[in-house]
């Protein structure tokens, strides 16, 4: 993702400068504002803003300990930005070091920034912030609930809500959706990754664990993932497909009880097979577009042939010849 640089005027300076290291949300909405002011406040005139409370909410105190010994040695490069209700935009983590230090005043500047675009301005303001899955998460989810509360697929203009955000966030469009689904299926799996007692894509597969057992469990009309803890999930995913194939498919039962056949392949050979799957459009035929794929065209009539006509293999090797025929008469015409 590019760079974009978002001029402020600081009027009382009679300058017009630039802060390069903030991201744009999107084509589509930019956000501009202007330096109304640079100033000493008081540490206890500035405020947290509250989309920051509400995304970032694990604060590690070696990180601020490490930043204010840095901010003690080289004093505050970056000044803290925030708002004109003196709420801060970017600089929490440098707030929390000043404090620790027991600052009184600081210098800030404030800005006068339309109250719609703040959001994308702390999440922009934020790209290089080690943050953990929750913290990427509530990103997340704050900035669709913002353009799509509906569906959460498409914003009202229609387009693709997934790529305005991985355009604010610097997200990939794959963690976004891994995220949206743990959030959905098993949020608390979250708290395992930032804990490093599972990765992503560990966590990612879980839930797709957890969503067969949905479906297991109302074929058995049994609720098999209540109070589901991350230690049973494998454990009670081959226990509710034992269930599922006593009642329906006994032959199952003692090749997954014996190792013989995997909880995920007995599920993949019996329940995902009642899944209607759309059918395909045959390609044999210009003439056979509006068919679907259970049928043969005639090449002389462009007539359908049902696949349990008695005639089928007599139609393929007409097809065959016909192919033949032509290519045989198209070779000796270009030989002419």
């Amino acid at each position: 993702m590019s760079t974009t640089q978002f001029t402020k005027t600081a009027e009382n300076l009679g300058t017009t400068e630039t802060i390069s290291d903030v991201k744009k949300g999107s084509k589509e909405s930019k956000m501009s504002y202007i330096i109304g002011d640079r100033c000493v406040m008081k540490m206890d005139d500035l405020l947290m803003h509250p989309d920051s409370k509400s995304i970032y909410t694990g604060v590690n105190s070696a990180k601020i300990d490490a930043l204010a010994e840095n901010i003690n040695e080289k004093s505050l490069i970056n000044p803290i930005i925030i708002n004109k209700n003196n709420q801060i935009l970017s600089g929490n983590l440098r707030f929390l070091a000043l404090q620790k230090l027991g600052i009184q005043e600081i210098e800030v500047y404030i800005i006068d920034i339309n109250p719609e675009d703040e959001l994308e301005f702390i999440i922009s303001a934020n790209q290089q912030r080690v943050k953990t899955a929750v913290d990427e998460r509530n990103e997340i989810i704050l900035l669709y609930a913002k353009y799509s509360p509906g569906q959460g697929n498409r914003d009202s203009k229609g387009e693709d809500t997934r790529k305005k955000v991985a355009l604010i966030t610097g997200y990939s469009l794959n963690k976004i959706s891994t995220i949206r689904k743990i959030d959905a299926t098993f949020p608390s799996l979250l708290d395992e990754v930032v804990k490093d007692k599972m990765t992503m894509n560990k966590a990612s597969k879980l839930c797709d664990v957890i969503i067969k057992l949905e479906q297991i469990g109302k074929e058995l009309g049994l609720n098999l993932v209540k109070d589901l803890s991350t230690d049973k999930i494998g454990q009670v995913f081959k226990n509710g497909m034992i269930t599922y194939c006593e009642k329906n498919n006994p032959e199952y039962v003692e090749m997954i009880k014996n190792g013989k056949i995997t909880p995920q392949k007995a599920y993949n050979d019996l329940l995902s097979a009642k899944e209607p799957k759309e059918p395909k459009k045959s390609k044999t035929s210009q003439f056979s577009t509006d068919f679907a794929d259970d049928s043969n065209i005639c090449p002389c009539c462009a007539q359908r042939i049902k696949k349990d006509n008695k005639e089928l293999d007599f139609v393929k090797k007409w097809n065959e010849n016909i192919r033949e025929y032509i290519a045989n008469l198209r070779y000796t015409n270009n030989a002419a």
